[in-house]
């Protein structure tokens, strides 16, 4: 074209004695500005692969909601109403420990008032033993003297 000017192969390197320790330093550079490209690749790599972890959370995260009971909280549970709980839970407990007292005296009471086992087999055998229908009452034992004595 004719409004650009030829290129000559001498052109592009400057012909003086600064020119030539400028060189290694292009290279450096050029060298740095690879490495700083490479590193950005990386990152933009590593963007897209977090990226697309936190679509797949945000799912997996949705897919618990979905799924949770509705009677259980959905977020962490507050102090207040683990104290509520534990206290209510504990107020249950003394009244059944106070329910297991009471139910231990009314046995320990049924135990003095009645007959154990052993007591009543032991009654039992005096009874069939003696067996007091076998014996006189005063009132027969009179009424008997009576008739000898007439």
């Amino acid at each position: 074209m004719p409004h650009e000017r030829p290129e000559r192969k001498d052109e592009g390197i400057p012909q003086s004695a600064e020119s030539h320790s400028s060189f290694p330093d292009l290279k450096a550079l050029n060298s740095s500005v690879l490495l700083l490209s490479q590193k950005v690749q990386h990152l933009v790599r590593n963007e897209k692969i977090l990226g697309r972890n936190l679509l797949v959370l945000n799912r997996k995260f949705d897919d618990l909601k979905k799924a949770q009971p509705q009677g259980q909280p959905s977020g962490p549970v507050e102090a207040s109403e683990l104290e509520e709980k534990i206290s209510s839970l504990s107020l249950q407990v003394d009244r059944l420990e106070q329910s297991v007292l009471e139910l231990r005296e009314s046995l320990s009471s049924l135990g003095r008032d009645f007959v154990k086992i052993e007591q009543f087999k032991e009654l039992k055998f005096v009874i069939d033993t003696m067996n007091p229908l076998d014996f006189v009452t005063q009132k027969q034992l009179e009424e008997k003297f009576r008739k000898v004595k007439k």
